[in-house]
């Protein structure tokens, strides 16, 4: 069947919405209201009182836990006192920056003790009742758990990042740290790095004596949290020299409108297949070069702009699927001291100053450790912020990290399921990657080498890749790409071997000009080729559906569903393999719609009543044809994508300003079943629900843990006979709490498509079906109360 360009569907309607959705929250524990109360009281007169013995009343971090408390947190808070939540770590602790005026909490927990509401429950029971330690703060409070201070050598210096969660307001804060860097470098306990400000907080880096480490907890009421910055690792394992025997010429298309920016050890600029393509090349590392000096950047570079070179080569000329951006990212030595917060954004900064008209996709073949268990951190954040770009997006690719290759089959698949995703790959607006593989045919000088078998069958896991958690928020990797394969023989792994590896450009003073490659480094700037091959298609697509339309066209492969638990596919392939061709054609059979639109999560009208919107779209399922088909299977697919605004002091689900889901009209359901099924404000008072969605893959929950979320089911062509709303709609962030966020909207991309196993023309009628009415009467009140 011919390719076809992807169906734009411009038509669609809002609503004023209501979630019919509530809030969960766990009762509160149950206790005798008396002596609970008096604990607490005693607990917090305590720490009133040590507070006062050690003259701490300028200011400090106190730590509150219980079951639950973290659901409560901002009852902890009270600004006439100046007790402001900082922090919920992970270890469900919160912290509180004081004064040391406790009065307000002890009031609630009197009226606790006397009071009720008018339900007959104590009054402040949700917080009360869920108190069990109150203390001032440690290093290990404020680190999350990773700084413990019984290790901290008083005269030793650490490399740490200060989180410091200033009120806007609080410019004497402001002032009295400004003081105290002044003061703690003039004695040399204390040497300021760099600093990265986010939305909400400020990140500085310091170098500190481990003496004023310790007292940070209560010389600082503003210190939100304490964090040891990365160390940072090239995501690869270099393969086998290629020794060239000439290559084909570069034959560069007239327009390239997009450019791959890769973010690494620099660049061999003259390279025969690189330096047609390159726009610029610069370095984000202080004095440094964008002299490639480990021959990383060069081999990934090679990946971004061509793909794997294997069969290439062998063509009469290659053909470059983008332009070449490098910026010098990662400096010889790391030693933690770097802020990679602030490098990113110089980083990201200085490619598109470079890529000047270009669109340009960033690609980012390294990561560290995260001991915060993909908690966010300030480098994962400053990655969300960068993709972020106020509201307008930017393509991001990250990789999901690597394991060392197992010398023994008995440790694959299971060493790569044990294994943790590296930061920043748990950026919610990144693409993050891991890998599959489909080598595993040995070259006969990998045979001459003492290597024999592959380890994983073409389409299986790859032995290098790291996979995520299950259940975190957000949901990764996102897809997977080509990252090698290993011939072990028991006590090596093999890594590295020309038929088991990518092949690519190599910086020429090892003195060749192709190299292999492999791991999620290679599988990353794979992946930045596709979404540049994508966008080059179709230029004027936002970024948010140029990276909704590669996962789109992701799937598991057999081999993979068949190696894995159904537990662990999510979590180690994300939406599967991508294929950039699928992603960027339809066909007769397989029409892809696509919609970008926006939405107002929050609408504030001239009553100060409070209103939010979802947005209708509907598909033009051309009902005749698809009756005609019968039980004849059919596959539907759709994919929601958007970028959320990070916060450094939010996490998990709140970590967004707003999130986006989405639900689509099920086959036995009238448009205004579905209206009502979705949207309280649709609903008459007596309303019950009936009626559902298809029964997706993922289902709503599964696949909402996201800014990109896909599902798909597959069903007999007639259940999809006729028109199909889908509705997005918000989920409440932090954006809804805050002053200055009202008003704001969030745009979204949607891409959906139908396709029918056999040779039937659904791609026609569809598209002459785009002037439909979408006229869907709500008959309700819009009006709902703040939240």
């Amino acid at each position: 069947m011919a390719d076809l360009p992807h169906i734009r569907i411009s038509a669609s309607r809002s609503d004023s919405y209501g979630s019919p959705r509530r809030g969960n929250t766990a009762p509160a524990p149950a206790r005798d209201r008396l002596t609970h109360a008096s604990y607490v009281g005693n607990l917090l007169e305590g720490l009133e009182n040590e507070i006062h013995d050690r003259n701490l009343t300028g200011g400090l971090v106190l730590a509150f836990n219980g079951p639950g408390l973290e659901d409560e947190a901002t009852r902890l808070g009270d600004k006439r006192t100046g007790n402001e939540v900082l922090a919920i770590s992970p270890l469900e602790t919160v912290l509180v920056g004081s004064r040391g005026d406790l009065s307000a909490l002890q009031k609630k927990v009197f009226e606790y003790q006397t009071e009720e509401t008018p339900k007959g429950r104590p009054k402040h029971e949700q917080l009360v009742a869920r108190i069990e330690t109150a203390r001032i703060a440690s290093v290990l409070d404020l680190s999350f758990g990773e700084i413990d201070d019984s290790e901290i050598d008083n005269g030793a210096v650490y490399f740490v990042e200060l989180w410091l969660g200033f009120d806007t307001e609080a410019n004497s804060d402001r002032a009295r740290f400004a003081a105290f860097l002044e003061s703690a470098e003039a004695d040399q306990d204390l040497r300021h790095i760099s600093t990265y400000k986010g939305t909400d907080r400020d990140v500085h880096l310091v170098a500190i004596r481990g003496s004023v480490l310790l007292g940070l907890p209560v010389r600082m009421p503003y210190l939100a949290e304490i964090h040891l910055p990365p160390m940072v690792r090239l995501r690869e394992v270099a393969g086998q020299i290629e020794l060239s025997k000439g290559l084909p010429p570069v034959l560069v298309p007239l327009q390239l409108t997009v450019a791959v920016a890769v973010h690494d050890t620099g660049l061999d600029h003259l390279h025969p297949l690189l330096a047609p393509v390159v726009l610029g090349t610069d370095s984000a590392v202080p004095n440094g070069s964008p002299l490639d000096w480990d021959g990383h950047g060069t081999r990934m570079a090679g990946l971004a702009v061509y793909g794997d070179l294997a069969n290439q080569v062998l063509d009469s000329s290659l053909v470059p699927a983008a332009a070449l951006i490098a910026v010098e990212y990662l400096e010889p030595g790391e030693r933690g001291d770097v802020l990679w917060a602030e490098r990113t954004q110089l980083s990201v900064e200085i490619a598109e100053d470079l890529g000047r008209d270009h669109r340009v996709v960033h690609s980012i073949s390294m990561g560290a450790p995260n001991p915060r268990e993909h908690e966010a951190t300030s480098w994962s954040t400053a990655i969300d912020r960068a993709a972020w770009n106020n509201g307008e997006g930017r393509l991001i690719v990250v990789a999901a990290g690597n394991i060392p290759p197992a010398p023994s089959s008995s440790q694959y698949p299971s060493e790569n399921l044990a294994s943790t995703l590296s930061q920043p790959a748990q950026a919610w607006n990144a693409v993050t990657v891991g890998g599959v593989t489909e080598l595993s045919t040995l070259s006969p000088r990998d045979v001459q080498l003492g290597a024999s078998t592959p380890l994983a069958a073409p389409g299986q896991l790859s032995p290098f890749t790291s996979v995520g958690p299950a259940r975190i928020w957000p949901s990764k990797p996102d897809v997977v790409a080509e990252a090698g394969n290993t011939a072990p023989d028991g006590s090596n792994p093999n890594p590295g071997l020309i038929g088991l590896s990518v092949l690519t450009t190599a910086a020429r003073t090892i003195g060749s000009d192709l190299t292999r490659a492999n791991a999620t480094s290679a599988a990353t700037a794979i992946t930045a080729n596709a979404l540049a091959r994508i966008w080059a298609t179709y230029p004027d697509f936002r970024p948010a559906t140029i990276r909704g339309l590669l996962i789109h066209s992701s799937r598991p492969t057999p081999s993979v569903v068949s190696q894995l638990d159904p537990a662990d596919l999510r979590r180690s392939i994300g939406h599967g393999s991508f294929n950039w061709s699928r992603a960027a054609l339809s066909s007769e059979s397989r029409p892809v719609m696509v919609y970008e639109g926006s939405l107002q999560p929050k609408i504030i009208n001239f009553d100060k009543s409070v209103t939010r919107q979802v947005v209708l779209v509907q598909l033009p399922f051309p009902a005749s044809v698809l009756r005609d088909l019968g039980s004849e299977p059919a596959e539907l697919q759709v994919t929601l994508s958007y970028f959320v605004e990070p916060s450094e002091s939010e996490r998990r689900s709140k970590y967004a300003g707003v999130r986006l889901r989405w639900d689509m009209q099920g086959p036995n359901e009238t448009p205004e079943e579905f209206a009502a099924r979705i949207n309280a404000l649709a609903r008459e008072e007596d309303h019950v629900t009936h009626t559902s969605s298809y029964n997706w893959n993922l289902g709503a929950d599964g696949r909402s843990r996201s800014s990109v979320q896909h599902d798909w089911m597959e069903g007999p062509a007639e259940s999809f006979a006729g028109d199909r709303l889908i509705a997005v709609y918000p989920v409440l962030g932090w954006w809804d709490r805050r002053k200055g966020f009202e008003q704001r909207t969030v745009d979204f991309s949607l891409v959906a498509s139908l396709e029918i196993f056999s040779d039937v023309d659904i791609y026609a009628p569809i598209s002459a079906a785009l002037d439909i009415d979408l006229d869907v009467e709500i008959d309700a009140e819009i009006e709902i109360e703040t939240v």
